[in-house]
């Protein structure tokens, strides 16, 4: 469905976006924003192109109540597959397809799906197929002369309109996925074993700067459910104190081009919903290892001060250490 980069002297590439109604937009001038020069694609014209999509476009001769017009010439490469909608099938049962339909009003065509493969599977559990349920599915392929894309379902999310259903339609539909790849989650366990070795945690901390009899708290919201940063105080004379500010030396658990990193990059941040986090990490890392939890040692980076009274800088020290929580305060607590 894609084709290779090849820009030639009359034509353009970079990203279309679309409207609800299919009308397609391309800035001629991405450096400028908004003030760029805008060249406006008909639906009859996208050559399959999605929203996001990076596109080689070739401007057309007539204008359109005064609006240039443009053409795609192919998709260079596509921003998405997966789309998120609702399912609709034949009531009588007699046609063998289905058609989904987008909850991205973006995406200006339906997708076609074959019921005899409609088998997708809830993360959560077995849902049975049914008509005007929520749906992932990703698009194999849209044939030249088709109206609209194929695809097949790759997960039954659940009934329209039910909460669960639409908070988990809203995070696959951003790209979220609640559960980790199998080898990720491997990954994670297989590290939590390594560094419950007394024999590991002796070597790691001799690196590190060992301020566990620093008194050390950290401040979240009540339902707050990781803990990735921490104040320490300690007096130093009567005029010094010195102060400490630790983050969660992730790091140190994710290494570079191993399959957690991947993920973590994929995901490039953990996700807050009104009613669940998605995390970037797997929850034996954000929520164990990663986190700084009250009465346990921990690996930071840390920022340490030495300030006066008056508040007045005097040193500074910036580096690895380990760290232990006396006390996890709510921000009410705190105040």
């Amino acid at each position: 469905m894609t084709k290779k980069d090849h820009k030639t002297s009359d034509t353009l590439i970079g990203h279309i976006s679309i409207s609800g109604k299919g009308i397609g937009y391309f800035n001629t001038q991405p450096e400028k924003g908004r003030d760029g020069e805008s060249w406006e694609i008909q639906k009859e014209f996208l050559n399959h192109a999605f929203p996001g999509d990076t596109v080689e476009v070739r401007k057309r001769a007539e204008l359109f109540y005064g609006r240039p017009q443009a053409e795609v010439v192919s998709v260079v490469s596509h921003a998405k597959m997966e789309f998120v909608g609702t399912i609709e099938m034949d009531p009588e049962g007699k046609s063998a397809d289905a058609y989904v339909v987008p909850d991205d009003r973006r995406m200006y065509v339906d997708i076609k799906v074959k019921m005899q493969k409609a088998k997708g599977k809830n993360e959560e559990k077995e849902e049975k197929m049914e008509n005007g349920m929520k749906v992932l599915v990703k698009i194999t392929e849209w044939k030249k002369d088709a109206d609209m894309p194929e695809g097949e379902i790759l997960e039954i999310i659940g009934r329209a309109g039910e909460n669960e259903t639409e908070m988990r339609a809203i995070a696959l539909e951003k790209g979220f996925r609640s559960q980790f790849p199998e080898e990720v989650e491997e990954s994670a366990h297989q590290i939590k074993k390594e560094e419950s070795d007394p024999k590991v945690i002796a070597a790691e901390i001799k690196n590190r700067r060992d301020m566990r009899d620093t008194w050390t708290c950290t401040i979240d919201p009540a339902d707050a459910k990781d803990f990735d940063d921490a104040l320490s105080i300690k007096k130093l004379d009567d005029h010094t104190y010195e102060i400490g500010v630790h983050i969660a030396d992730v790091s140190y658990f994710v290494r570079p081009g191993t399959a957690l990193d991947t993920e973590a990059l994929k995901r490039a941040c953990s996700v807050y919903l009104v009613d669940r986090t998605i995390p970037m990490l797997p929850e034996i890392l954000s929520n164990d290892l990663c986190s700084l939890n009250p009465n346990e040692d921990k690996y930071t980076f840390s920022a340490v001060f030495h300030i006066t009274e008056s508040g007045d800088v005097i040193d500074r020290w910036f580096g690895r250490t380990v760290i232990h929580s006396d006390k996890r305060f709510s921000y009410e607590e705190a105040q």
